[in-house]
């Protein structure tokens, strides 16, 4: 196979998205494409103002912010003015996940000319150069590029063994579209939701009535010190999670704690909590997480009108006792 160098503007057309401040986004159905490089670069969804371009089946590269990430975009979605979007020139080709993820990480590799302090500007993108394969008349390879991915693809396989040994795991509620949605709180909610003590704390290690203080961390369950004159003690066997700060991160507190004015403490109301159910939970309540940030928080108003999706039972209810099992039967689960 022949490979030769193109200009990366006569392969693409690419335009800068929008700027448009957070508390100008109203919250709707459009992704909305940041220079983050989590989540596909999705850091919210919006309804767009008339002046954003809405654009499907295209590219998206960071130019600032997490410099050079680049992602495929095959559903509506809005660019902020950190974000370039990329579409072929050629306009024969239609842009599919697979020439899409052939070059992913060719562009990606410019990563290491590029930081916060040396932003990728149109000028800069021009006269880059890209390096792809070429037919016997010299042309992109379109072809060659979306096989090679799609062989790539069915050479990758996975397999859990540890669900597959279970036989009530057979009719895969894994699915996650038969999973149903659930209001994490308010009066229909799965949760009862309290918000930590607004307080002055002093840090005591060694008073015998001491107890976890529980804070707006991503690290070590959320624990932040210990707390010696307390207001309030909250019971374990909950799930805590941050309101501010890393907001969004959800734990397990299976003991007596305390808790910051950043921390929501979620209660399940229906049904016996435990460490496997909570694990589950956590980890789907931080998918929501993408909403929110340091300037938008997921106060206890917001997040008892947030919803999760999770299996179901026959009757529809969540199915808890799935949750448990799928828990205790991941690798290394008999060390929780």
């Amino acid at each position: 196979m022949k490979f030769e160098y193109f200009l990366f503007k006569d392969v693409f057309n690419f335009k800068r998205g929008s700027r448009l401040t957070e508390e100008n986004q109203v919250y709707g159905d459009i992704a909305y494409i940041s220079s983050t490089k989590f989540n596909n670069g999705i850091s919210n969804y919006i309804n767009p103002p008339d002046f954003m371009t809405v654009y499907k089946n295209t590219l998206t590269l960071s130019n600032s912010g997490s410099v050079c990430h680049v992602f495929f975009h095959d559903y509506d979605f809005v660019a902020s003015d950190h974000v370039t979007v990329l579409s072929l020139k050629e306009e024969s080709i239609v842009l599919n996940k697979y020439i899409a993820l052939y070059f992913k990480p060719i562009i990606e590799s410019m990563r290491y000319k590029y930081n916060f302090g040396r932003e990728i500007s149109d000028a800069r993108l021009s006269e880059e150069y890209i390096k792809l394969p070429v037919d016997e008349n010299g042309d992109i390879d379109w072809i060659f590029m979306e096989n090679f991915m799609r062989d790539l693809e069915e050479s990758v396989s996975y397999k859990n063994e540890y669900i597959s040994t279970n036989s009530s795991f057979e009719n895969s509620n894994v699915s996650v579209e038969l999973w149903g949605d659930f209001l994490i709180g308010g009066p229909n909610g799965l949760f009862s939701i309290e918000k930590g003590q607004e307080t002055q704390v002093e840090l005591s290690k060694n008073s015998s009535d001491s107890y976890p203080l529980i804070g707006a961390s991503e690290y070590n369950n959320g624990y932040i010190g210990t707390f010696g004159g307390y207001k309030k003690l909250f019971k374990g066997n909950v799930i805590t999670v941050s309101s501010n700060g890393a907001v969004g991160k959800a734990f397990y507190q299976e003991n007596d704690f305390i808790a910051t004015g950043d921390v929501n403490i979620l209660s399940l109301k229906n049904y016996e909590l435990n460490k496997y159910i909570a694990l589950f939970l956590c980890v789907i309540i931080e998918q929501e997480s993408f909403r929110y940030n340091w300037g938008i928080k997921w106060g206890k108003g917001k997040m008892e009108k947030s919803k999760i999706k999770l299996p179901v039972d026959s009757e529809g209810n969540p199915d808890f006792k799935f949750m448990e099992e799928f828990i205790k039967l991941l690798p290394y689960s008999d060390n929780l």
